[in-house]
């Protein structure tokens, strides 16, 4: 991940990601909780805050001393604001540099809502979600992934025909091992195929068993959500790939 930028699952505050520069810029935090971040910015003159991200649409921006400023985004277009005192605007999500070019010191009072939907793209959400599959199948036999894969509520529909929950899933690991039984399948997933729907994902694949004896395939659709920043399956189907 480029270094100038927050990932969305840290759970820490992503209004500004890297600390202004000390030496010509500075950052006072006013508040930060879960809900919402109020920074004082100055901005001496000549001063840059160094590129940083903000994750929330949802940001306001008090002028307590207005001033010249040039914003250079992620793709290098500049944009140049005159910031009158008194002034309050809105700003996009974004990743970006910012210049005091004016001849007066700038100084700013911003507010950033954190439960805005982060703007993460749909691609960085596939790729986010195959990992999380390819993760889940090759650590397939411990506990601990089980429960960090399957949400509370998981409603699970096997290729036998049964159903079971997320309890019933974690019990099996209670059970003691059967030093006879044979070593298990190794799982891969083929023809990946994820959809995202804002905070719902649908995932569909197939489901590769292979034993030193033979190979079983296996459609498999699940139903993703992502609740407090965590994405987790909420229905799962399997069926035997004829």
């Amino acid at each position: 991940m480029n270094k100038f930028l927050c990932s969305v699952f840290t759970g820490f505050s992503l209004a500004l990601c890297v600390p202004l520069t000390a030496e010509s810029s500075s950052k006072n935090v006013l508040l930060d909780d879960e809900h919402v971040e109020v920074v004082r910015l100055v901005y001496p003159v000549g001063a840059s805050s160094g590129v940083h991200s903000h994750a929330y649409p949802a940001r306001t921006v008090y002028v307590l001393q207005g001033g010249e400023i040039e914003i250079e985004a992620e793709d290098g277009q500049l944009k140049s604001l005159s910031l009158a005192e008194g002034t309050v605007f809105k700003m996009p999500a974004a990743t970006h540099n910012i210049r005091n070019v004016g001849a007066t010191d700038v100084q700013l009072l911003e507010q950033e809502l954190k439960f805005a939907v982060p703007q993460v793209s749909v691609s960085d959400t596939v790729d986010e979600l195959t990992r999380m599959l390819k993760d889940f199948l090759e650590g397939v036999a411990r506990a601990e992934v089980h429960n960090a894969f399957w949400a509370h509520d998981l409603v699970y529909t096997s290729s036998r025909g049964t159903r079971t929950n997320k309890a019933g899933i974690m019990a099996g690991f209670d059970a003691p091992a059967d030093d006879k039984a044979p070593e298990g399948p190794v799982y891969t997933a083929e023809d990946i195929d994820i959809r995202v729907y804002g905070d719902t994902a649908v995932m569909a694949f197939v489901l590769v068993a292979k034993t030193p004896d033979e190979m079983s395939y296996y459609l498999n659709t699940g139903t993703l959500l992502k609740r407090q920043g965590v994405w987790q399956v909420v229905a799962w189907q399997a069926t035997v790939k004829e």
